[in-house]
């Protein structure tokens, strides 16, 4: 493959290949995968088109062979299994001292604090209190005009993904419908998204919500650049999808997190279709479908 037509992807698989250490393969891949998206988004905020800036920005990351070597330098197979070994003892000593706070010590109970972060809103778990959630965040739930909203139907994702050591599912989403002022109808698209990490000492995904997209049915897209408008010749702004794809995080603990997204969008009553796909498009791209089942029309009054 020519080097100027080389993805990230495949860039980092010559990269892989000169470091012996693999625990550390997918760490490293995520510390360049990160250094590379930003350069994109920083190509793509002077003007490049898409494909030419992923290029550019590849070109950039340098040579695999001697990048490659290099990590290995400083990735040294013995090292690496002595910090593994370390860290295994470290947190042997941590559980021993976890379970007994927790069975008999002084900070039983409230030491779970230490290990979690909730939202605010004191997340529980109950996955159907995503609409409950998502509009208290939208300030609209109070509001009358939320009370004629109907749920049409739920969904899930049909597959996970596995990327970098995270496995990343949709296990529950809905479709909400209000009629508006004018006749039309208004759909909110609401989701919840887990990235759950095997390597519990690392940080959670330091990107993923900014860059996924979602596709409904009719082929619109939902995205966080929403409101990164251009301007037409004639001076008037375009968007770049139709519509904002929103992302709260309400849970983060040391081996997952979890998100609520949700979306609104004007359409025509019917055009469901039986899925949608959430899309990552940087490093090794990934498509989550999520099919739909629809339910009998309930209000949120009826379902609280």
């Amino acid at each position: 493959m020519k080097e100027g037509n080389q993805t990230f992807s495949t860039w980092f698989q010559h990269v892989r290949k000169h470091i012996r250490f693999k625990p550390d393969h997918a760490a490293i891949e995520r510390e360049l995968s990160a250094h590379y998206e930003d350069h994109c988004q920083d190509l793509r905020r002077l003007g490049y088109e898409e494909l030419l800036a992923q290029k550019r920005a590849v070109l950039a990351m340098g040579d695999p062979v001697q990048v490659g070597k290099a990590l290995d330098a400083a990735h040294k197979p013995w090292l690496g299994w002595l910090w593994v070994i370390s860290k295994v003892l470290c947190i042997a000593a941590v559980f021993v001292a976890v379970m007994y706070s927790l069975t008999a010590g002084p900070l039983s109970g409230p030491i779970t604090e230490i290990f979690q972060k909730n939202d605010s809103r004191t997340w529980d778990g109950d996955y159907t209190r995503v609409r409950e959630i998502f509009f208290t965040y939208e300030d609209a739930i109070a509001e009358p005009w939320f009370h004629s909203a109907i749920q049409i139907a739920t969904g899930k994702g049909t597959q996970s993904i596995e990327r970098a050591g995270y496995t990343i599912t949709v296990p529950y989403a809905e479709v909400w419908e209000r009629t508006i002022g004018d006749g039309r109808t208004e759909r909110f698209y609401i989701m919840v998204l887990t990235a759950k990490d095997r390597y519990f000492w690392d940080d959670r995904p330091k990107y993923l919500t900014d860059h996924l997209t979602l596709q409904d049915a009719c082929g619109r897209i939902f995205d966080k650049n929403y409101y990164h408008y251009t301007l037409d010749e004639e001076g008037k702004a375009v968007w770049p999808s139709d519509g904002y794809l929103r992302a709260y995080s309400v849970e983060r603990n040391a081996f997952s997190s979890t998100w609520f997204m949700g979306s609104n969008v004007i359409v025509q009553s019917g055009d469901l279709g039986e899925s949608a796909e959430l899309q990552y498009p940087y490093g090794t791209p990934w498509t989550l479908p999520i099919c739909w089942e629809e339910v009998p029309h309930v209000s949120l009054e009826a379902l609280a």
